[in-house]
């Protein structure tokens, strides 16, 4: 993947001096003057020890994908805007570091000040980020340079930072998903090390002075890391994430956090939009669709136009966070051709949103055929009903992609003040919240006072039409019932 890029990359850091950092990013550390207001001040990193250790780091294969990928984002960014001028990767070594942000200061040996804009990614400085999360990362930071501007749009409405098992919004479900399937990318291809033990479970070691690699804590170490790798990785690449969560319970942390899913019962297309896995796995098989592994060449192709296509939705997208951001960049993709990959794309959408999309009888068609497998009636996979439909929705979306977007609702947000969610690490709760056109069974149990029959209308009213409104959802489930007085419209503060 991105096979060329990688290429010139390595011409660079082999010819760079030892003396000095790679030709081809800009490497800092926090400057030892205290921070003011507004963003964080760096200063350009020295110490020939420290650079060594980071070039010895860049030789990762994952490394080597990050770079050539932020080449391939400015190339991206530069053929539609002649102005753009490129820059090195600004790369800020902090402990802890692990994400991507937009601007900061630089602060010069002689104390002047240059504020910059652009992208940056504040990076642990150990040999784990540098192969792991600087791939990941660097996905945030190339959709934030064909962005342009205006930047990914976000307005986090979960309870609970983003995690791939989980619904959250459509912004971050876009945003992360995109970075994620980098990571999934790279386990599928072998180019990640730490993967191949884990996904293979190659280690099996027993004891009660073993933790946590310990057999005993398997089932359960996954979610230790929150961005739970295992489920990811083999969730991400199965299209898994479609699926409705397995838990049902009024346990807020299980229903979005358990990677277990019941796979007879489809999200709804608002649903899989706000879901950074499912996102994933949308990014995933369209670089990686076909018989067999695509070369490397096939897939730097596709990753070329799959950034093409997110600066072209971007660029015709307000900057609104609500904005169906997966489904306008698959519409992008389709427009943008020739037909023979329009056509692919399409296949990908709708098969991997089982028809979801575009069909209000395709969550049931699904149902029909995975429940039929159960008694093996094979018959079921070649049906005419199923061929049928799926032939239709190809029609459909071939004819007008913009049909993909039709069973999408409006983004309506409440919050409930009386309850709290709290993930122990991450220190102090937040207030219940969700939208009521995405929150999962498990999610509304969770408000005091609903009843199964305030749950069942909730859910049938939806299916029947999205909710437009606060007032439309409280209208048409909530008016009079119990529930409706722990509720707050909106986001919290």
């Amino acid at each position: 993947m991105l096979q060329l890029a990688t290429q010139i990359v390595l011409v660079v850091v082999g010819f760079a001096s030892n003396a000095e950092p790679p030709t081809n990013i800009v490497l800092l550390e926090p400057s030892a003057v205290a921070d003011r207001d507004g963003p964080p001040r760096f200063t350009r990193v020295v110490d020939a020890a420290r650079i060594e250790a980071v070039r010895g780091w860049l030789e990762h294969s994952c490394a080597r994908r990050a770079l050539a990928l932020y080449a391939l984002a400015e190339d991206v960014r530069a053929a539609r805007d002649a102005s753009y001028v490129r820059s090195p990767y600004p790369i800020a070594l902090v402990p802890g570091g692990n994400h991507a942000d937009a601007g900061y200061v630089e602060v010069a040996a002689d104390g002047s000040e240059v504020h910059h804009d652009e992208p940056f990614i504040k990076l642990d400085p150990s040999a784990e980020s540098f192969g792991r999360t600087f791939l990941h990362e660097t996905g945030h930071v190339a959709l934030g340079i064909v962005a342009a501007e205006r930047g990914v749009p976000s307005e986090p409405l979960a309870s609970i930072p983003h995690t791939v098992t989980a619904i959250t919004d459509r912004s971050t479900a876009f945003n992360e998903g995109y970075a994620v399937h980098l990571e999934a990318l790279a386990v599928h291809l072998g180019e990640d090390p730490a993967a191949g033990p884990r996904d293979r479970h190659e280690r099996m070691v027993f004891g009660s002075d073993r933790a946590p690699e310990s057999e005993y804590f398997r089932p359960a170490i996954d979610f230790a890391s929150y961005a739970q790798p295992r489920a990811r990785y083999r969730m991400v690449r199965d299209g898994e994430f479609a699926f409705a969560p397995a838990a049902c319970d009024a346990d807020y942390l299980r229903a979005q956090l358990d990677p277990a899913r019941d796979g007879a019962s489809l999200l709804t297309p608002d649903q899989m939009i706000a879901s950074e896995g499912f996102a994933a796995s949308i990014f995933f098989a369209v670089a990686l669709r076909g018989e067999r592994v695509p070369d490397a060449a096939t897939i730097d192709a596709r990753e070329r136009r799959m950034l093409e296509a997110a600066a072209a939705m971007f660029a015709a997208t307000s900057a609104d966070p609500h904005a169906p951001l997966l489904v306008d960049w698959l519409i992008a993709c389709i427009q943008q051709g020739p037909a023979e990959e329009a056509r692919a794309i399409a296949d990908v959408a709708l098969d991997r949103s089982h028809g979801a999309f575009v069909d209000v009888e395709a969550a049931q068609l699904w149902r029909a055929t995975y429940l039929a497998a159960l008694t093996l009636d094979l018959g079921s996979f070649s049906s005419p009903t199923v061929k049928r439909a799926r032939t239709t929705w190809r029609e459909r979306v071939l004819a007008d992609p913009l049909v993909l977007a039709s069973r999408l609702g409006a983004v309506v947000p409440f919050y409930v003040p009386d309850v709290e969610i709290a993930v122990v690490a991450f220190g102090s709760a937040a207030p219940l919240s969700f939208d009521v056109n995405t929150a999962t069974e498990g999610v509304m149990r969770c408000i005091p006072g609903i009843t199964t029959d305030d749950e069942a209308r909730w859910i049938d009213e939806r299916a029947r039409h999205a909710f437009e409104s606060a007032d439309d959802f409280v209208a048409r489930v909530a008016k009079n019932a119990p529930f409706a007085a722990k509720l707050e419209p909106g986001v919290p503060n």
